[in-house]
């Protein structure tokens, strides 16, 4: 766990996703948090990655889609505390574009009063972005491994299946 969460921060640092994509990740902040489109880019992006470099980490294979939105990003002040909140909610979609799943996931992440920073703002930003994100991964996995395997077909279902291609009999 440690390594993947070194491993979200170091691509994070660097700015850039990682070299494969193994899975279709798209995103969009649409909190109504009075942010610039370019900071609504930028949590977007900051989820993206994360969710790319988990994927890559994990092995997972691109047989689904991940459709992400930050839903809520506030920054909430108390008497004690400034506590910066982040919500987010994922689709997961499968190769022919059905909704499997929805998953949602949120943090905050709390600093006290005297020591907060507005120009600190987007690093607690991205953390509670990041710590969102992270709470969405157990729940995710398994939407993401587990594709669904077709029933065998009962031995009456494929003869009447073979009795209507080849002719020899009316199927009924």
């Amino acid at each position: 766990m440690s390594r993947l969460i070194l491993a979200i921060v170091m691509v994070i640092g660097m700015g850039r996703l990682a070299a494969a994509e193994r899975i279709a990740v798209t995103a969009v902040d649409r909190s109504q948090s009075g942010l610039t489109e370019a900071e609504r880019t930028a949590n977007a992006d900051t989820v993206k990655r994360a969710l790319v470099v988990w994927a890559d980490a994990e092995g997972i294979d691109g047989n689904r889609r991940l459709d992400v939105g930050v839903v809520r990003m506030s920054v909430e002040p108390g008497d004690e505390a400034i506590t910066i909140v982040a919500e987010l909610r994922l689709g997961v979609s499968d190769a022919q574009g059905r909704i499997v799943s929805l998953v949602s996931g949120s943090a905050s992440v709390a600093v006290p009063s005297a020591a907060y920073r507005a120009k600190n703002l987007p690093k607690l930003r991205r953390e509670a972005l990041l710590a969102a994100t992270m709470a969405m991964l157990p729940k995710l996995r398994p939407q993401l491994t587990s594709v669904p395997q077709a029933r065998a077909p009962t031995p009456g279902v494929v003869q009447r299946l073979a009795t209507r291609w080849d002719g020899s009999r009316r199927a009924r």
